[in-house]
């Protein structure tokens, strides 16, 4: 990639199919644009404590393809939240920097992590490689 617009390019491409009522995967993106041109918010929400937006590229992928897509095609970038609802009970919606402050705070920088990853040689290596990439990646889309 070597713009931001790669990255809309790329979601759109793979993302604007139609599944449903006997579709399977019918192409449809002029739909898709039309309704990603009225997004004014990415929301992605998680269930869990297990994983987070750092150790995935789902978490990317999805939101950050889709804030690039909207605002490729818009021509203004959508607010980006992650609902965490690892408690239904009393969910907590931040924005994206917020949950990636939280993650970075909470695992990323706490030195008990890295003690622990570091003890399985190259795959905690991996692991830590890994992470830096995700981050990398929300900076880049």
């Amino acid at each position: 990639w070597k713009r931001r617009a790669d990255f809309a390019e790329a979601y759109l491409v793979w993302g604007s199919y139609a599944y449903g009522a006997g579709e399977e995967g019918r192409a449809e993106r002029g739909l898709f644009e039309e309704r990603l041109r009225s997004v004014q918010a990415v929301i992605q929400n998680q269930d869990n404590r297990e994983h987070d937006l750092l150790d995935s590229d789902d978490y990317y992928q999805f939101e950050g393809g889709m804030a690039a897509a909207a605002e490729q095609l818009a021509g203004a970038r959508p607010s980006i939240y992650h609902n965490d609802h690892s408690k239904p009970e009393k969910p907590v919606i931040r924005s994206l920097e917020e949950e990636i402050g939280r993650v970075v705070r909470g695992r990323v920088v706490n030195p008990k992590w890295i003690a622990g990853v570091m003890r399985h040689g190259y795959k905690g290596a991996a692991e830590i490689a890994a992470t830096v990439d995700y981050l990398f990646a929300f900076a880049a889309t």
